[in-house]
């Protein structure tokens, strides 16, 4: 009996619908399931992964809309159109994520800051369930910890058996109750850092300091605060336009994604002062925005103005892998590796080229000159996995937990590894063996 959800999910914000049809994962295995098991999301459907702080993609076989949620239900960080075999950075502050159709993000127009609500799409009728029964149920939950224990329906019985008489309160009411109680007594870095209260006196007598903005940005920073720290570091670019104060709105931008925000406050301030750095940071945010020619424009002027650079380089040839050139990728990382031979993220780039055209021995050698034995099978059965060589891809695996029995990354991926191929397998069952006319 499914007791919460599916969810209608509105944004308070910009007053709309983001979609009509939400399930609720919050234990282990739905968790763990996710989307995996869908041919499709379409529009008006979701899925609310309670509780996580960051997710993959893969072997999933459509991309995603994804929002991150923080406690009071406002989104965090935004993720549009993430493909499948894809890993999102960890969100600082976030509590549960929100999958989506592609595009749904876009057509709402929701965007970092808003504010979501979470309603039951119906009233659960099961007449069989007794008021015993359903409080049982109801204890249990709660024992657990589930956050569905929060939505309380009357399961059908008549007004007369009815204990309670008040509407159940909304979801995402119950569940801020239950995130503020967590929090209780918790750090607040706002309130329990003198630094932060001394800088903000110091701003509202000078609103114009950018030194001190700055300052405060990069303490907001050093908390994981990156959308305080955006604000700040956005301020401080306005009042007196720096390179510290422009890469500062770049990459809190990026880590927010906010990165559609960032990129007219970055091209105003190229106009003025161009430098590799402006120039590589602009190209970033155009690649996080999705508009990867763009980026790779920007990123082709960052090289131009520092050639001798080998992370320019390594970011340009990211975005031409992205873009699936693989072979002037390739050029531009060995490059990379030509003036900084000790690059650990640069070997690694060039490592899943070399095996994605099937020079597996050649990136091996790649990724064992950027990490330990087991990380390279490691890195190397994901590229295998994300190429659906799902027989070579657990090869790889179980090299490296021969190597390392217990190493984490290599159990998760095995898992995942095992479950794609029981998809395939049950897949070719189900559609029989051919027979001839």
């Amino acid at each position: 009996m499914e007791v919460a959800g599916p969810f209608v999910v509105h944004n308070r914000t910009r007053g709309a619908t983001l979609a009509a049809n939400v399930r609720l994962a919050d234990t282990p295995r739905s968790r763990r399931i996710g989307l995996l098991k869908h041919e499709s999301l379409t529009p008006g459907e979701g899925l609310w992964i309670y509780p996580t702080q960051a997710i993959h993609t893969f072997g999933m076989r459509f991309p995603i809309d994804v929002a991150f949620l923080d406690r009071s239900l406002r989104v965090k960080r935004v993720y549009h159109g993430l493909a499948p075999f894809r890993l999102t950075s960890l969100v600082w502050g976030a509590q549960s994520v929100l999958e989506l159709a592609s595009g749904s993000l876009a057509s709402t127009g929701t965007a970092v800051g808003d504010e979501l609500q979470f309603s039951p799409l119906a009233r659960c009728t099961i007449a069989r369930c007794t008021m015993k029964s359903a409080t049982l149920l109801m204890i249990l939950m709660l024992a657990s910890g589930c956050v569905r224990s929060t939505i309380t329906h009357d399961f059908g019985l008549p007004a007369s058996q009815r204990k309670i008489q008040q509407a159940p309160a909304s979801p995402d009411a119950l569940l801020r109750s239950i995130f503020q109680q967590q929090t209780v007594g918790a750090f607040n870095p706002v309130t329990g850092d003198r630094r932060i209260q001394t800088l903000e006196t110091r701003l509202a007598l000078m609103p114009q300091d950018a030194a001190a903005r700055l300052d405060l940005a990069g303490i907001y920073e050093n908390y994981g605060l990156r959308d305080d720290a955006f604000e700040q570091y956005t301020a401080a670019l306005k009042v007196h336009p720096s390179e510290p104060a422009a890469l500062g709105v770049a990459r809190s931008a990026r880590a927010t994604g906010r990165s559609v925000e960032a990129i007219p406050l970055i091209e105003a301030y190229i106009q003025l002062h161009p430098s590799a750095n402006s120039w590589n940071e602009l190209g970033l945010l155009y690649g996080a925005s999705g508009n990867l020619k763009a980026g790779e424009s920007a990123l082709r002027e960052a090289v131009t103005h520092d050639a001798e650079s080998d992370r320019m380089h390594n970011n340009l040839g990211y975005n031409l892998l992205l873009q699936n050139n693989a072979a002037a990728a390739e050029i531009e990382f060995r490059r990379a590796l030509e003036l900084n031979p000790k690059s650990a993220t640069t070997r690694n780039n060039l490592g899943g080229v070399l095996a994605r055209r099937g020079d597996l021995a050649g990136a091996l050698e790649q990724f064992q000159s950027a990490s330990d034995a087991a990380t390279a099978h490691n890195n190397l059965a994901v590229v295998l996995l994300e190429a659906g060589q799902y027989e070579q891809s657990r090869q790889e695996l179980v090299k490296a937990l021969a190597i390392r029995h217990y190493f984490a990354p290599a159990l998760a991926n095995f898992k995942l590894v095992q479950e794609r191929i029981r998809v395939v397998v049950a897949s070719q069952k189900a559609s029989g063996p051919l027979s001839a006319e």
